[in-house]
C-alpha cells in the first residue's frame, strides 16, 4: 500500500511517498510490519539540505517526552544523511549519485532505517531516498580518436559501427544526441536501436573516390541535454583503399546461450560461424571480439581466431551480471578488410555459490559495537541485522539465529525480508556480565544451503543500580591525643560495582563532625582538623559517606571509630586541697585513719598514681596505691594532739606530674589517764586549823589535774569519808574546802578526810587521797598540838619507827585505787569498819597518825623562808613517762642548814623554790624548767616536772 503526501518545509514543497509493507516471514514467525518513506534529493546538494521528516509516519504524540531519533548505521560506512531531534532528515555529506549507484540505472535509491527512541516508544521506519541526477558529467568516448580503412567502392549507405559515447549521468543529463563535423560530405551518422539500445554508426552518404582523396577526418560530437549542456568528441581518421566488395556474414545475427555461473576458465561455451563470398584473401575469415564490447566482456570472454569458438577467460558471476552481451566480429583478409558483427547473448544460470553476508546497523554512527543499558526491558532494540545474499530466489533467501549462550539473553525478531531486529529476551545485569559476544548464524535456503556467522559485541552500559560498598561497617584507628592539625587517621576505600560516573566515589564526613574531621573526597584519606583531648573524649565515632556520581547518586556509609592514644599531659589531682581526719588516741598500730583520693585523667601507666608523704612523719604511713593513711605507732593525745603534714600524689612515669594535699590529723582524747592529786599526797597531807575558825573559813584547796581533755579532763571533787560531823564543805568544781560549821571545842584533834577526785569520762577514772586536818586550840601552837597528840609515844629527838596502822591502810588504798573502782569501794568499807572499831569517829587513831606525821620530821627548827628540810634526790624509779621519781633522804645537821643550796646540789638540774602556806614554810626541788615555765608543753602534752615538797613546822 502506497500513500503519497506533499510536505512543505521552509517554503519548499516535497512529494513523499510512504509505503507500508506487510511481510509474511514464515508460519512459525509472527507477522512484522514497518513503515516506509520514499522521497528524493538531488545530488551535489550542500550539507544540511532538507530531505524529509519521519515524525508524521511514526506514532509520536505530544504526550511523549524525551523522544529522539537515530539512523541505524553500518560500521565503517559513511552516512549520507542525518536526523535531528524533530525528525527532520538532512544531508550529512555532498552526495554523488554515480558513487551511490555505480551501475547505470535509471533510478538510484539509497535506503536506510530510522529508529524512534527511547525503547518504550521504539519503532523503525525505512527511508528510501531517490538520488536525482545532476549534469555533473560530460559524455566521453572510450577512445578520443580511431583510425578506419575502407575500400573506395564501399556502397553508399554502408555503415561502420562506432562505440557509443558514455555519460555517467542519466536521463537528459546522459548522451542525448550526436553531431558530425567533417571535411567532406561523403560521411554521416546513423543511430539505430538494438537490444543494447541506441547504436552509433558511421554511414557512407556519397560514393567514395580514392583518387579524389585517400584520407579524410571526421569528428563525432556527443551531447547531453543537461543544464548547462556538456559534450564529448571522437576523431576518426579514414583511409580509402581499393575495394573488397563483400563483408563476412554470420549464420545468425544473434546467438543465445545459457551458462552456469562459475564455469571454469577456458571452457568453450559456443562456436560462431561466418562466411565471405569473396575469393582468396578477401574471403579468408578471422574471428575477434568487437571493440563495441565493454571492458567487463573483454575481461570475461575470448574467441578462437580461426575456429570462432567463444570461451571463458574470467569469472562468470551471476551476482555480478546475470546476462552478458558479447559482440563477435568476423573479418576477411582482403586488403581493405571487411567485417561482420553478430551478437551472442549469454544468460547466466544462478547456482547457490554465495554465502549470505551479515550486515549490522547500529543506533549510533561510528560505533564499532552495540550498546544497551542494563536496565533495558525485555524486547529492547539492540541493532538491525541485514542478510545480503547475491544469489537469487531461494538461494538468496536466508534465516538467522543467535547461537548459545547469547540466545539466553537476546533474540532475533523479523523485520523485513532478510532483515531482523536484535532485541533483549531477558533482563540484563552489567555487574554480572558486562558484555556479550553474540554469535549470529545465517543460512540461505539453497541446495546445499550455505551459511555464515558473525560476532556482534554488545556492551552493557551501566546504570546506577549499585551503591558504593565499604568492606567493613566499623573501622577502628588510633591517633595520639594532642595531634597535629591535618594528622593522618586512616584511608578508606569503598567499591562500586557500577562503572564510569556511576562508580566514581566521593567521600564526605557526615555532620556534625565535618568541622572536626576532613576526608579527601577522591582518595578517602581521613585527617583531623583540630587537636583532640583524650580526657574530653577517649574515642569518637565518625560517620563517613561514600556517594557515587550517578544520576541520581547512590550512597552508603560506615563508621570510623577514632581512639585517642593517651599522652601523659595531666597531673594527678586530689579531690580536696586539704583533708582533716579525727582519730582516737591509743589506736592499734596500722589503724586506717582515712583515705586520700587523687585522680589522673590520663590512662594506663600515664594515669597511675603513687601516694607518698611529702615530709617525714614517723607516726604515719600512706599506702602508695590506695592512698590509705595508717598509724605507725600508738598515738598519745597528751603528747601531741594535732599532726600536720603533706601527702603527694605522683605519676610514676613523670616525676614532674604531681599534686599535694594538706593533711591534718586531730587526735581525739580517750579517758586513758587517771586524775592526779598533787595535794594532798605523800607526806604533804596535813592542814592545821584553829578551833576558833568561823563558818566559811578557807581550809585548803585540793590540787589535782587530769591530762585528758574535755569531759575526760574535767574533775569533780568530793569528800568521800572522814567528814562525820559535816564540818567541812567541798567545792566539787574547784576543790576548795571550807568550814561548813563553826568549830566546837570537842572537834579539836585530827580529822582524816578521804578525798575523791573523779573525771567525767566514760568509763570514769577516780583518784583517792587522804587529807589530815588538825584542829588545835587557840592557846596551843600547831607544833604543840602535834606533840600533844603524840604524847608519850613521841620521842622529841628520834623518829618513831613503828608505822601507824592508819598510814599503812591508806597506802594500800592508793595502790588499790589504780586497779579498779571496785577495790576503792571495798577500801571505803574497810575504813568505815576501822573507824567503828576505834570508837571515836571524830579523831581516830590520833596517836598513830601523829606518829606517822612525825616520822617525816627530822627535828623542830625555827621556821624561816630560807630554811629547808634537806634531802637528796637519789632514787630514780622509772614511771610510765620514762622519768625517775625522787624522794627525800635523811641528811645530817650541816646539810640541813645548808638549805636550798644543798637541795640543788643533791638533785641534778633541779630548782629550789620556797613559799608559805598557812602555818608552814616550804621548799621544793623541781626538775626541769622553773615554776613559771613549768606548764609549757609540747603539743598539749602532759608536764614532765616532778616536785619534791619538804614541809617545815612554823
Amino acid at each position: 500500500m502506497f500513500v503519497t503526501s506533499k510536505i512543505n518545509v521552509n517554503g519548499m514543497s516535497f512529494t513523499t511517498t510512504v509505503t507500508f509493507v506487510v511481510l509474511l516471514v514464515a508460519a512459525s514467525v509472527r507477522f512484522s510490519d514497518g513503515a516506509e518513506i520514499v522521497t528524493s534529493v538531488r545530488e551535489e546538494q550542500r550539507i544540511g539540505t532538507f530531505v524529509t521528516n519521519v515524525r508524521g509516519v511514526l506514532n509520536v504524540s505530544s504526550r511523549m517526552r524525551n523522544i529522539r531519533y537515530s539512523i541505524l548505521s553500518t560500521p565503517n560506512k559513511t552516512e549520507l544523511f542525518k536526523i535531528d531531534e524533530t525528525g527532520n532528515i538532512t544531508t550529512a555529506d555532498i552526495i554523488d549519485r554515480e558513487a551511490v549507484c555505480p551501475e547505470p540505472v535509471k533510478v538510484c535509491v539509497y535506503s536506510f532505517d530510522v529508529a524512534l527512541l527511547p525503547m518504550q516508544f521504539f519503532e523503525i521506519v525505512r527511508v528510501k531516498v531517490e538520488i536525482i541526477d545532476e549534469n555533473d558529467h560530460e559524455p566521453t568516448f572510450a577512445k578520443s580518436s580511431i583510425h578506419l580503412t575502407m575500400p573506395e567502392n564501399t556502397p553508399v549507405g554502408d555503415t561502420f559501427v562506432l562505440e557509443n559515447a558514455v555519460d555517467e549521468d542519466v536521463g537528459d543529463n546522459g548522451v542525448q544526441s550526436y553531431e558530425i563535423a567533417s571535411d567532406s560530405k561523403m560521411f554521416g551518422l546513423k543511430i539505430s536501436e538494438d537490444v543494447f539500445g541506441p547504436q552509433l554508426a558511421l554511414v557512407i552518404l556519397e560514393p567514395l573516390d580514392r583518387e579524389s582523396g585517400s584520407n579524410h577526418r571526421v569528428t563525432v560530437i556527443a551531447k547531453d541535454h543537461g543544464y548547462p549542456p556538456k559534450s564529448g568528441q571522437l576523431t576518426i581518421d579514414i583511409d580509402l583503399i581499393d575495394s573488397n566488395d563483400n563483408a563476412p556474414k554470420f549464420q545468425k545475427s544473434n546467438y543465445e546461450i545459457n551458462v552456469v555461473e562459475n564455469i571454469a576458465a577456458g571452457t568453450t561455451i559456443i562456436r560462431v560461424t561466418a562466411q565471405d563470398i569473396d575469393d582468396g584473401a578477401n574471403g579468408e575469415i578471422s574471428y575477434s571480439l568487437s571493440s563495441r564490447n565493454t571492458n567487463d566482456v573483454l575481461g570475461t570472454f575470448g574467441i578462437e581466431r580461426e575456429s570462432g569458438e567463444l570461451f571463458v577467460t574470467g569469472v562468470i558471476d551471476y551476482e555480478k551480471s546475470d546476462t552478458y552481451y558479447v559482440y563477435v566480429q568476423a573479418t576477411d583478409a582482403g586488403e581493405a578488410a571487411l567485417s561482420g558483427v553478430a551478437l551472442v547473448t549469454i544468460r547466466v544460470i544462478d547456482i547457490n555459490d554465495n554465502r549470505p553476508q551479515i550486515t549490522v546497523n547500529l543506533l549510533s554512527a561510528g560505533d564499532r559495537h552495540a550498546r544497551v543499558s542494563e536496565d533495558a526491558v525485555v524486547g529492547t532494540f539492540i541493532a538491525k541485522l541485514s542478510i545480503i545474499d547475491s544469489d537469487s530466489k531461494e538461494n538468496g533467501h536466508a534465516t538467522g539465529e543467535i547461537l548459545p549462550p547469547g540466545n539466553e539473553y537476546f533474540t532475533l525478531q523479523p523485520l523485513f525480508i532478510n532483515e531482523y531486529m536484535i532485541v533483549t529476551s531477558q533482563l540484563l545485569d552489567r555487574e554480572s556480565m558486562p558484555e556479550y559476544n553474540l554469535t549470529i548464524r545465517v543460512e540461505d535456503k539453497g541446495t546445499p544451503a550455505l551459511g555464515s556467522t558473525a560476532v556482534l559485541k554488545v556492551e552493557i552500559t551501566d546504570e546506577n543500580d549499585n551503591p558504593p560498598h565499604f568492606n567493613q561497617s566499623l573501622y577502628i584507628t588510633e591517633v595520639r591525643e594532642n595531634n597535629l592539625m591535618g594528622a593522618f587517621l586512616k584511608q578508606l576505600t569503598a567499591s562500586d560495582r557500577d562503572r564510569g560516573d556511576n562508580a566514581r566515589i566521593v567521600y564526605s564526613v557526615e555532620p556534625p563532625l565535618d568541622g572536626d574531621f576532613h576526608i579527601n573526597p577522591n582518595t578517602g584519606i581521613l585527617s583531623a582538623r583540630k587537636q583532640f583531648d583524650r580526657e574530653v573524649a577517649p574515642s569518637i565515632d565518625i560517620k563517613i559517606l561514600a556517594s557515587d556520581r550517578g544520576q541520581p547518586p547512590l550512597s552508603s556509609s560506615t563508621i570510623v571509630r577514632v581512639k585517642f592514644i593517651d599522652e601523659n599531659d595531666n597531673s594527678p589531682v586530689f579531690e580536696k586541697k586539704s583533708y582533716q581526719f579525727i582519730l582516737n588516741e591509743n589506736q592499734p598500730v596500722s589503724s586506717l585513719i582515712g583515705t586520700v583520693t587523687a585522680t589522673d585523667k590520663d590512662s594506663g601507666r600515664n594515669g597511675e598514681i603513687v601516694y607518698s608523704l611529702g615530709n617525714v612523719v614517723p607516726e604515719f604511713s600512706v599506702d602508695p596505691r590506695t592512698g590509705g593513711l595508717y598509724t605507725n605507732r600508738k598515738l598519745d593525745r597528751e603528747k601531741l594532739d594535732t599532726y600536720r603534714f603533706v601527702i603527694v600524689a605522683t605519676n610514676p612515669e613523670a616525676d614532674q606530674r604531681f599534686d599535694a594535699t594538706n593533711i591534718t590529723v586531730v587526735i581525739e582524747d580517750t579517758n586513758d589517764n587517771m586524775p592526779t592529786i598533787e595535794f594532798p599526797s605523800g607526806s604533804d597531807n596535813v592542814v592545821f586549823l584553829l578551833e576558833t575558825s568561823l563558818l566559811g573559813t578557807f581550809v585548803c584547796t585540793i590540787v589535782a589535774f587530769d591530762e585528758d581533755r574535755g569531759a575526760n579532763g574535767k574533775l569533780t571533787y568530793n569528800i568521800m569519808d572522814g567528814n562525820g560531823y559535816d564540818i567541812f564543805e567541798m567545792n566539787k568544781k574547784n576543790g576548795d574546802i571550807t568550814l561548813a560549821k563553826a568549830l566546837k571545842p570537842k572537834w579539836v584533834g585530827l580529822h582524816k578526810l578521804i578525798i575523791k577526785v573523779s573525771d567525767r569520762g566514760e568509763p570514769q577514772n577516780v583518784a583517792i587521797s587522804g587529807l589530815n586536818v588538825i584542829i588545835h586550840p587557840s592557846n596551843m601552837t600547831a607544833n604543840e598540838t602535834l606533840m600533844y597528840l603524840l604524847g608519850d609515844y613521841v620521842d622529841k629527838t628520834e623518829p618513831v619507827d613503828k608505822p601507824s596502822f592508819l598510814n599503812t591502810h591508806f597506802t594500800l588504798i592508793i595502790a588499790m585505787s589504780a586497779l579498779s573502782a571496785l577495790l576503792v569501794f571495798a577500801l571505803v568499807g574497810l575504813i568505815v569498819l576501822y573507824r567503828r572499831k576505834s570508837g571515836d569517829n571524830n579523831a581516830y587513831n590520833v596517836r598513830t597518825e601523829a606518829q606517822r606525821i612525825f616520822t617525816g620530821l627530822k627535828r623542830r627548827i625555827p621556821s624561816t623562808d630560807t630554811d629547808c628540810e634537806a634531802g637528796t634526790c637519789e632514787g630514780k624509779v622509772a614511771d610510765e613517762d620514762g622519768h625517775g621519781d625522787s624522794y627525800c633522804k635523811d641528811m645530817d645537821d650541816q646539810s640541813l642548814r645548808s638549805g636550798c643550796s644543798q637541795c640543788e646540789k643533791g638533785c641534778d638540774q633541779q630548782r629550789c623554790e620556797s613559799g608559805m602556806t598557812g602555818n608552814f614554810s616550804w621548799v621544793f626541788c623541781s626538775r626541769g624548767p622553773s615554776q613559771a615555765s613549768s606548764k609549757a608543753t609540747v603539743g598539749g602534752g602532759r608536764s614532765t616536772n616532778k616536785r619534791l615538797i619538804c614541809r617545815l613546822f612554823s
